[in-house]
């Protein structure tokens, strides 16, 4: 095979230049190398992928046939992974067998890539690159170009050293940069996977754009209990609609399409989908799914392996990339009807080796990468049934259990000694396997991490364009796509003196103003933290532009002092309307949220119902549990003939007799405050879960249903797009069209009865229409 490499001096004139100034080729080259605007080599084919590398990683060119390949070994030579002719099988395996078992380690490790205020790439970053982390967590910022600049510095970093393997970029499912859309559970009201489609493809495009390759999502849990905690991150309950969506979703983000919209399989507009959490995460005792007593998922209805059907579902679709490349596992731990953890492995599914290597590898075939969630190592976190165990041993059963990529392992915040507690881990397996098999372990997640990166064509060109990237994200065309999908998931329920309505004016409408507490804020996750304030849930501009608004007024602030003395405000300080103030209005909107409860008391340390209505729900039904399915093997003191005896027994978590509010049990307050000074009320709810309507529907004239956002955009002061719809709707402008994703329940009792891993088993609400 003729070789040879081309050596790139630039001239100064070049490097001066604000231009594109394509530098000299060799006689019969196929390509064009030019400087991009951004400071990176882009190397145009004629059929053949494009390049980009950094003039200042020490990567050239080889040509071969014309063609152009990156050398990025420094060796000279066309190595197999860096001919971009062979399969990305035979590529993967030729990196991986060149790995040895430091490098493998590092490769296994996903880190926090967090830049500093300039966007510098701090040192302790780049130390984590030496070591051989290729994976790390989102550094999020508004700014796109101080993402694609950082972005490339990453990637430049990483070219310059061993292999040259590129960085892949993992995020939450929510980023500040990106177009807001419903949520998974506002999509699933469309009832439309082929939206569902465009709006993955709108992921995967915007996403790339950012540098993000492996985003957190789609969340396909079958959300089989109606007080699940992480309801509003699912597509509800119905199997069929979550294996719908799923696909359609892996679809559109894996594939890259043509402008006909033909699939060209993966390309430079794929990512990918990273299916979580296997094998389904919807059944929590009591629908506890997340936090404090909600370590269990629980079968008491043997239905096990329906949950796990949308997840073999994902892994198999139509489109040309096949099925998921990427899987996450759970946090908890699964547990039979008589209290037995699956294959009598009381760990999380990442430690349980039935679920791990027997199901997931074995009997469903997945051969793509398994990526634990966040933080499941480090002492202190979601280490369920392995609490009693180093960090180490924790690392060493995770490589037993063939998963590739460890989250957020080592000391939580910066992973500094993440490296470390791997590295001791590999030596455990290898004093227990040998150094052969140890390594042989290695290069296998070692294939699957690379397969995925050169699916993506990262190791051809991970570098980003701004100029493109500032096109694309937030552009006009995904912001129409996503407002006809928040429009479609609106739910209208009761419409019983037809409020909803095509006008040909704007309404006047009464819009009571609200108290919102003070909040502390994430972060990580979520909007930051804000002082009290009392005002709309949305902007009084954009209400202004769909009504003509009538309101309360705002008294002087009496609340308790704040830092510098000053009084803050509270609920009282809002004036409200009266009747006779109100007498001219179309209708009052009134914008609550859906019932809220922890099941958990933090203060005590108990574990409480979880209500899905406002007023007391107190759990004393015939259908409350006594004696709860899961819960804690604990050392307890019992007396008997022999004296005092200590046994082990399982905790009991029943909540029975015992009573909880609604966090927010304010907002029904408000609604019925509201109903006794307007004769027409319109009430819209935004849903995080099936609720009881029985008491919004008996002081409702209308009653509509929407959703908030992509993840973790909670406040929804933010949400243009979903606010917009919800009042197109309420004004007469668009006719709703969204259906429930999910049985809205008659009563708690019936909450109670149904279990908690059977869809659709509550007996529905029937109202007086």
């Amino acid at each position: 095979m003729r070789k040879r490499i081309i050596s790139f001096e630039l001239s100064l004139a070049m490097l001066l230049s604000i231009l594109v100034v394509p530098s000299v080729m060799a006689e019969g080259a196929k390509y064009t190398v030019e400087t991009t605007p951004d400071g990176w080599i882009k190397v145009t084919q004629e059929g053949g992928p494009t390049l980009g590398y950094s003039p200042d990683s020490g990567v050239t060119l080889l040509e071969d046939d014309g063609f152009a390949f990156k050398d990025l070994d420094k060796d000279g030579e066309l190595d197999a992974y860096e001919d971009w002719r062979l399969s990305d099988d035979e590529r993967a395996a030729d990196i991986a067998s060149r790995v040895d078992i430091e490098q493998g380690a590092g490769l296994m490790l996903l880190q926090f890539g967090s830049s500093g205020s300039a966007g510098e790439l701090r040192d302790d970053v780049k130390n984590k690159m030496v070591a051989g982390v290729r994976t790390f967590a989102n550094n999020e910022s508004t700014d796109v170009a101080l993402t694609t600049s950082y972005v490339n510095e990453v990637q430049a970093y990483a070219e310059a050293l061993t292999f040259g393997i590129p960085v892949s970029l993992h995020s939450e499912t929510g980023i500040s940069n990106c177009t807001v859309w419903p949520n998974n559970l506002g999509m699933a009201a469309t009832f439309d996977p082929e939206l569902g489609h465009t709006r993955a493809q709108w992921y995967a495009k915007e996403f790339r754009a950012l540098g993000i390759t492996e985003p957190n999502l789609p969340q396909i849990d079958t959300s089989t209990d109606p007080r699940y905690t992480r309801y509003p991150e699912t597509f509800g309950e119905d199997p069929q609609l979550i294996i719908d969506m799923g696909q359609a979703y892996v679809d559109g983000m894996q594939s890259t399409y043509d402008k006909d919209g033909t699939d060209l399989g993966w390309g430079e507009e794929s990512i990918i989908a990273v299916i979580k959490h296997f094998p389904g995460n919807g059944s929590g005792e009591g629908g506890r799914g997340r936090g404090s007593a909600a370590e269990y998922d629980i079968y008491p209805g043997d239905n096990f392996y329906g949950q796990v059907a949308v997840f073999e579902a994902a892994m198999n679709t139509d489109g040309l990339t096949g099925g998921a490349a990427s899987v996450m596992p759970k946090y908890n731990v699964d547990v039979k009807e008589n209290g037995d953890a699956f294959d009598n492995q009381n760990v999380g599914a990442n430690y349980n080796s039935y679920i791990m290597n027997d199901l997931l590898r074995e009997e469903l075939g997945f051969d793509g990468v398994v990526v634990t969630d966040y933080g499941i190592t480090p002492d202190g976190m979601s280490t369920f049934g392995v609490e009693d165990i180093t960090e180490a041993e924790r690392h060493k059963i995770l490589i037993e259990n063939n998963v590739d990529i460890i989250s957020l392992g080592g000391k939580m915040g910066d992973g500094s000694n993440a490296t470390a507690v791997m590295i001791e881990a590999v030596e455990m397996y290898m004093a227990e396997h040998g150094e052969e098999a140890t390594l042989a372990r290695l290069q296998e997640s070692a294939f699957r991490i690379t397969r995925n990166m050169l699916r993506l064509g990262l190791f051809e060109n991970p570098y980003l364009d701004t100029k493109h990237s500032k096109s694309v994200v937030h552009c006009d065309e995904a912001q129409e796509d996503a407002y006809e999908a928040c429009l479609k998931s609106v739910i209208l329920l009761k419409n019983a003196t037809n409020l909803i309505q095509s006008r040909t004016k704007k309404p006047t409408v009464y819009i009571p103003m609200i108290y919102k507490p003070a909040t502390e804020g994430n972060p990580w996750r979520g909007p930051p933290g804000k002082p009290a304030s009392i005002g709309f849930l949305s902007d009084a501009r954009v209400l202004g532009e769909y009504f003509n608004i009538v309101t309360d007024t705002i008294g002087a602030p009496s609340g308790p002092a704040d830092e510098s003395g000053a009084p803050t405000l509270q609920e009282s300080d809002i004036i409200r309307k009266t009747a006779e103030e109100l007498t001219g209005v179309d209708f009052a909107l009134v914008l609550i949220n859906s019932p809220q409860s922890d099941g958990f008391n933090n203060e005590t340390k108990e574990v409480l119902p979880k209500t899905l209505q406002y007023r007391t729900y107190i759990a004393n039904g015939i259908y409350v549990r006594q004696t709860s399915i899961s819960g804690d093997y604990i050392t307890v003191t019992r007396q008997d003939t022999y004296g005092a005896q200590e046994i082990v027994t399982r905790e009991n978590r029943s909540y029975y007799g015992k009573s909880v509010t609604a966090n927010n049990e304010s907002d029904l307050d408000l609604v019925e405050h509201v109903a006794s000074v307007c004769e027409n009320v319109v009430v819209a709810v935004r849903t995080d879960n099936p609720f009881i309507p029985a008491e919004l529907d008996a002081v409702a004239d209308s009653l509509l249903l929407y959703f908030n956002n992509n993840m973790y955009h909670t406040d929804i002061g933010a949400n243009t797009n979903v606010e917009r719809a919800l009042y197109d709707v309420v004004a007469g402008n668009y006719e709703p069209s969204g259906l429930l994703p999910f049985q809205m329940p008659a009563n708690m009792d019936t909450v109670e009865a149904q279990l908690e891993d059977i869809p659709r088993d509550c007996e529905s609400y029937t109202d007086s229409q």
